[in-house]
């Protein structure tokens, strides 16, 4: 049984959509941070991490079912089964990518069983070198992190299932895609021969009088 085992994953991409700067509330009010990790089969530490969660889900599965069964209900333990931590990534027309997702979750709110007093919590986010970042930037798909999680057994009775769940406790921001941002192969350019050219400040005039008067002609097109 896996009871609670803390584990640092290796590093990974954030899938999409993860929520790590405010929390989901969307099916849950008291809120819900949690982000997918995209696991690729052909690096060792990904391979290892799946055979690892696999191995756990199926100790969770065994421990069950021996619990059950001493408890008098053989009946329920028959019809047992267990849920992969790990899915295969599928892109927008439904076919498997060849990547696999696990995802990490942490509840942003709640109210203390023991002391019925109102607590609320937020993943600590740290930067490439170990320093606990204040203020983090937005972090979205794509962004290289490592997580510190939780692993934890559950068991649903009503459906007869259980498996091993991924808490969320800490991150390292080793990389950095922000919401919205979209690289250069995602819009369709690659490299190319011609100038290389440094970076400057975006959006400068020097040098463009002449076209300052057509500026608003296009907003229209936009």
């Amino acid at each position: 049984m896996v009871n609670k085992t803390t584990l640092t994953l290796p590093k990974a991409p954030a899938g999409p959509w993860p929520k790590l700067n405010d929390p989901d509330t969307k099916f849950d009010a008291a809120g819900v941070y949690d982000v997918k990790l995209r696991l690729d089969p052909e690096n060792e530490a990904h391979a290892a991490l799946m055979v690892k969660l696999n191995e756990l889900e199926a100790q969770s599965l065994a421990s069950k079912k021996d619990e059950l069964i001493k408890a008098g209900k053989e009946g329920i333990a028959k019809k047992l089964t267990s849920q992969s931590p790990i899915s295969a990534e599928e892109d927008e027309s439904g076919e498997e990518t060849g990547m696999f997702l696990i995802k990490a979750k942490m509840k942003a709110s709640g109210v203390s069983k023991k002391t019925g007093k109102a607590w609320t919590r937020k993943p600590i986010i740290y930067d490439r070198k170990g320093k606990k970042l204040a203020s983090p930037p937005n972090i979205g798909a794509g962004s290289e992190l490592k997580l510190n999680v939780m692993l934890m057994d559950y068991f649903i009775a009503k459906d007869k299932v259980c498996g091993v769940s991924i808490y969320l406790e800490a991150v390292q921001l080793i990389t950095l895609v922000s919401f919205g941002s979209r690289s250069a192969s995602e819009y369709g350019f690659g490299e190319e021969d011609g100038d290389d050219i440094e970076d400057g400040t975006v959006g400068s005039d020097e040098g463009s009088d002449e076209f300052a008067g057509d500026a608003d002609a296009d907003d229209d097109d936009m």
